[in-house]
């Protein structure tokens, strides 16, 4: 079974398939603008679909890139959506002492793999270049990556030394 999300003009803006038909349930999440939008369903399988709609009033300022990077304060709450599995936020907080940094996420995603999933990366400046960091807060060689994946109510703990680090 796939359901596809078009837009207005009946152009396909994002595919969800069921490859696994044992599944009984397959639900999805999709951050979309105000407007008009339809659904495709197509497959060999019966199904029942149904779907509803959570407005966000209130949305925050994000960077839309590292140097961008919105500071986050220590325990206050952002809101904010993504539309698009290619998009990313970025927010800064500061570590004034080695600290236990505890990031938790409260999203209405559904799926759990990197293409519709929430994740987050964090980030820290050397020199001209950012690292990743791994929740111990050890620097990461250049082209290794630490990758959180969330759905629903979930958190993130990370014991860190002192300093400015970024959140993707």
């Amino acid at each position: 079974t796939f359901v596809n999300l078009l837009n207005s003009s009946k152009k396909t803006i994002y595919k969800n398939d069921n490859y696994f038909g044992s599944k009984s349930k397959f639900s999805f999440s999709w951050a979309v603008k105000k407007g008009t939008y339809y659904l495709a369903v197509g497959g060999s399988q019966k199904y029942k679909i149904r779907y509803s709609f959570t407005p966000v009033a209130k949305i925050n300022k994000a960077g839309s890139r590292l140097k961008a990077a919105a500071s986050l304060k220590k325990g206050v709450t952002v809101k904010n959506l993504l539309f698009d599995a290619d998009e990313s936020h970025y927010y800064k907080i500061n570590v004034p002492k080695k600290s236990k940094v505890t990031v938790s996420i409260n999203s209405k995603i559904k799926e759990t793999n990197l293409d519709m999933g929430l994740f987050l990366q964090l980030l820290v400046i050397r020199g001209n270049t950012y690292h990743f960091v791994d929740e111990n807060g050890k620097i990461l060689p250049k082209d290794d990556l630490v990758t959180w994946v969330f759905k629903g109510k979930d958190k993130c703990v990370c014991n860190l030394p002192k300093g400015t680090y970024y959140l993707r």
